[in-house]
Formats: structure tokens, C-alpha cells, sequence
């Protein structure tokens, strides 16, 4: 009998394969990404377009303050849900 610490329990929590936890690791490789561009003065990324009602969602601002708001989860709906159930309604008025 081994004394492990829990690792087994890392070892499954690491090799989970659930949505939830793969977009929070692709979301925390994505803001670091975005600090090592602004480390390297290379260009992060940008809205292209105004998305939504907040002044960090306009066209131009970068996209980490959305991101790191999504740490905490905070997104567009959160905030403004008319917004997202006009959105609703249009991305399937697209499908039809």
C-alpha cells in the first residue's frame, strides 16, 4: 500500500474527455496565447466587427477582456440576455 497523494485522482481529472473541461483548457491555451502576442509585440486578436453591447466588444478592442471574462463565467448572455434571444431567433431564421 502506496502513499500517492491523490495522483490517481489527477491522473483521471487530466484524462477527462467531457466538453466542459476540453473549452476550459482550449479557452486558458487561447488567453495564453494572447499574453505571449502581447509579450512579443506581435498583433492579438481583435472584433472586426461591433458583437454585442459592452465597450470591450467593439470593433478594434482585443478579444482577451471577453475571454478572461469567460474564467469567470461571464459571456454576452450573461449580461445582456435580450441580446442573445434576439440572436436566438435570428441564427435560426439562418437555418431555415
Amino acid at each position: 500500500m502506496g502513499v500517492n497523494l491523490g495522483a490517481d485522482d489527477y491522473v483521471k481529472m487530466i484524462t477527462q474527455t467531457s466538453s466542459a473541461w476540453y473549452n476550459t483548457i482550449v479557452l486558458y491555451f487561447d488567453i495564453f496565447g494572447d499574453v505571449l502576442d502581447f509579450v512579443t509585440f506581435q498583433e492579438m486578436d481583435k472584433y472586426k466587427r461591433d458583437t454585442g453591447p459592452y465597450p470591450w466588444k467593439n470593433e478594434g478592442d482585443k478579444k482577451i477582456w471577453a475571454k478572461i471574462g469567460k474564467i469567470i463565467g461571464f459571456t454576452g448572455a450573461t449580461g445582456d440576455p435580450v441580446t442573445s434571444y434576439e440572436n436566438m431567433f435570428k441564427n435560426q431564421a439562418k437555418g431555415n
